[in-house]
Formats: structure tokens, sequence, C-alpha cells
């Protein structure tokens, strides 16, 4: 795993990963497809998106990218990554 520093466009690919996922990810996911910083950085990150209102925490393990955050993109809700 690398560096726990994180940038801005580690950040905008996070959000960007929540955004066009098509169902509720988990940090191992983040942490698989995105970032390969340890797992409770990740949860920390996360964490600020939720307080940021990006993100929303839909079990205890598991998120999604808020109405916001996608409007902010500019995502369609029915847009998926190919």
């Amino acid at each position: 795993m690398s560096e726990s520093k994180t940038t801005f466009e580690d950040h905008l690919s996070v959000v960007l990963f929540a955004c066009y996922a098509t169902q509720p990810f988990t940090i191992k996911d983040i942490q698989e497809a995105v970032l390969d910083i340890h797992r409770a950085n990740v949860y920390h990150l996360l964490q600020m998106f939720v307080k940021q209102r990006y993100l929303e925490r839909v079990t205890d393990t598991h998120y999604k990218a808020t109405q916001y955050a996608k409007d902010i993109l500019n995502v369609e809700s029915n847009e998926v990554a190919l």
C-alpha cells in the first residue's frame, strides 16, 4: 500500500467512483478499484465525504453517492461507467 496522503485527484476519483457505482460500495471496493491505501485512511476519507454530504452511508459497511454529488459532477442517475 502506498503512502497515506491523499491528493485532490484522489478525492475526486473516489467521488466519481461513487457517482458511477451501480450499487452501494465498501471500503474494500475503494481500496481495490481507486486507492491503494490503508483501510483506516479510506474510512476517514469516506466519513469526510459523508459529513460534506457527497456520500451517504446505507448500511454499516456500504456507501453510495448522494444526488448532491451527482448534480455537482453532472452525472445522470441512470449513467453507468463502462
